[in-house]
């Protein structure tokens, strides 16, 4: 593989977990206006955004291919870590604290092509439940400020526990043709499926879920890096986010010699994508899994350097709130389903008894982010 492409697929396919994120809107004039750099007027924020010139104050260093790479760390042991704004008009989130960035940019395409984040750990010795409910907490948050799930071209378009089925398609004896690297968003993993070993390797996400909006993907995945037999119940769990460029990826689907020329090419290649996935989706039916048919791939973006500027300006948080949800697993304002002891990750494990109608206590959020209600078993 060539170095630009080792370079794109990088972080592609690596992903994020974060309890707050927040949306934002606006759009000015072409020019970096900040976005790739500290925020003057909040030292612990870093604005970064897909096409921008400059990364954290500085413009892009590019190598002979035309090819940039750029990282930083922050130190685990200060008391407060940085967190990103990902500046992208309408649909601008602001993450969690991170420990660290990594970004790659292409010359040709005009600036950053994508934006990997590690979060600060907030799932240290993580029960199974908390760190689930940490994840789907995050996805409601980036689904209510307007990203859609996303569906690689030629995949099957699987919805709910088929998608799990086949993500793992070894263990649950499916053919590898009907595999998929992503799960649907809408599909609460079960734990015994949160605790089953073996499935990947210590660098690449155990889960991942992958959404879009307006030129920009969004891959977001839960790690699990340590697993204490003697203590089963318990866990390490550790997230990302990788922000990408449709443009960046996209190109990687063709040869490096007709990369320049993609845009000409992409209706055979879609044509061939989607005779992939008829096939695919023929044998998923065989296999009686489930097909999303009212699911649509996201329209092509135009090129990078067309693009204007994204500025984010953000939104009270009230305004993006995930929308009211039903079951075992409550947000602060809902109404309580079933009387119990409701227990809070972001609350530090607090626990309190709740009489079905009443209302689940507050705050919507904590220091560590999101707070999400989950019922004690007995």
């Amino acid at each position: 593989m060539s170095q630009r492409s080792r370079v794109l697929l990088a972080g592609v396919v690596v992903v994020c977990a974060a309890a707050f994120l927040v949306a934002a809107c606006g759009e000015e004039k072409r020019g970096d206006s900040g976005a790739g750099m500290s925020n003057s007027n909040n030292p612990d924020q870093i604005d970064l955004r897909i096409g921008s010139s400059e990364v954290f104050g500085q413009p892009v260093a590019y190598g002979d291919l035309g090819l940039g790479t750029s990282n930083k760390d922050f130190d685990y042991r200060r008391p407060k870590h940085p967190r990103v704004r990902f500046v992208h008009g309408a649909f601008t989130l602001l993450t969690p604290e991170v420990d660290h960035i990594d970004t790659s940019s292409e010359k040709e395409l005009g600036g950053l092509t994508e934006i990997k984040l590690t979060l600060h750990e907030p799932l240290y010795g993580a029960t199974h439940e908390q760190a689930r409910d940490f994840v789907y907490g995050l996805m409601k948050q980036i689904q209510a400020a307007g990203w859609k799930r996303l569906i690689d071209a030629g995949a099957p378009r699987l919805k709910g526990e088929s998608s799990m089925r086949a993500a793992f398609s070894d263990h649950y004896g499916l053919p590898s043709r009907v595999s998929v690297m992503h799960l649907d968003p809408g599909y609460l993993i079960p734990i015994e499926d949160m605790v089953r070993e073996g499935q990947v390797g210590a660098w690449s996400p155990r889960f991942r879920w992958q959404f879009y909006a307006d030129g920009v993907e969004l891959t977001v995945g839960l790690f699990d890096t340590k697993f204490d037999e003697k203590n089963p119940d318990f866990n390490t769990y550790r997230v990302q986010m990788a922000f990408v460029s449709q443009e960046a990826r996209v190109r990687l689907l063709f040869p490096e010699k007709d990369r320049a020329k993609w845009r000409e090419m992409w209706p055979a290649k879609a044509a061939e994508l989607a005779g992939s996935r008829w096939e695919r989706e023929a044998l998923a039916r065989q296999q009686k899994l489930e097909i999303d048919e009212s699911y649509q791939d996201p329209p092509l973006a135009p090129p990078m350097a067309d693009r204007p500027v994204q500025k984010g300006e953000l939104l009270p948080q009230e305004q993006v709130m995930p929308a009211r949800q039903s079951g075992l697993n409550v947000l602060p304002g809902d109404s309580c389903p079933q009387t119990g002891n409701w227990t809070a990750p972001a609350l530090r494990g607090r626990v309190v008894h709740v009489a079905r109608g009443e209302i689940m206590p507050g705050p919507q959020y904590s220091d560590i982010g999101l707070v999400i209600w989950h019922l004690q078993r007995a």
